[in-house]
């Protein structure tokens, strides 16, 4: 109103003095009274929030949710979907797929059952049997194992007694006691187990050869196949 009034008056009254710089401070005065925006906040961009960006929430990005991220859901991460994990889909596990549960991983813990044998070195095949083993949480494996033999007028069983660990990179160590012909003995446990096959193995000498062997003693080999 104040500009209206002494520009009616200047061009009214040709002899009236010049007065450009109270003009001027008048301008400035209509641009400094908001910080130079039209909204009602009190920062410097033209939207009606408080931070420094364009768009309408409480952060410093520029999509229209409140976290400090640049995607428009309402999470902390950094990825275009409504949860809390890293990857690009809407569920609240950290794969990639769209379903709600965590994909397998090491050290693949659960029950497990294998097939288990064991081959001579001159024998060949001689014992076939059963095995049950298990992985938890923590990569700690046990089981057992056991195979029956049967060899003219005799016969008898074979048994193993499983106890290792899982390795990240899917290997397995350990102990397994074997129970053979009224004696027992621990070996070494080796082998491998993952998300679709486990296999374990370990080996012994028995002496007193025969099928050509000789009197010598005769390596063993015992595998387990995961079914």
């Amino acid at each position: 109103m104040t500009r209206v009034v002494l520009f009616a008056f200047l061009f009214g009254c040709p002899s009236a003095p010049k007065v450009d710089g109270v003009l001027g401070e008048t301008d400035d005065d209509f641009v400094g009274q908001s910080g130079g925006d039209a909204d009602a906040d009190s920062d410097s961009d033209a939207d009606a929030d408080a931070d420094s960006d364009s768009d309408a929430d409480s952060d410093s990005d520029a999509d229209s949710d409140s976290d400090a991220d640049s995607d428009a859901d309402s999470d902390a991460d950094s990825d275009a979907d409504s949860d809390a994990d890293a990857d690009s889909d809407s569920d609240a596990d950290s794969d990639a797929d769209s379903d709600s549960d965590a994909d397998p991983s090491w050290p693949f813990p659960g029950d497990y059952t294998g097939e288990l044998k064991i081959e001579g070195e001159w024998w060949g095949e001689w014992c076939a049997g059963e095995s049950d083993f298990s992985v938890d949480s923590d990569a700690n494996l046990t089981g057992t194992a056991e195979c029956s033999w049967e060899a003219g007028y005799d016969d008898g069983t074979v048994e193993f007694v499983f106890s290792g660990s899982v390795a990240e990179d899917g290997s397995v160590s350990g102990d397994a006691e074997v129970f053979i012909f009224g004696d027992s003995g621990v070996l070494e446990l080796e082998g491998s187990h993952g998300e679709s096959d486990s296999t374990l193995t370990t080996a012994f000498a028995l002496g007193g050869g025969g099928g050509g062997g000789g009197g010598g003693s005769q390596a063993q080999y015992v595998t387990v196949e995961r079914d």
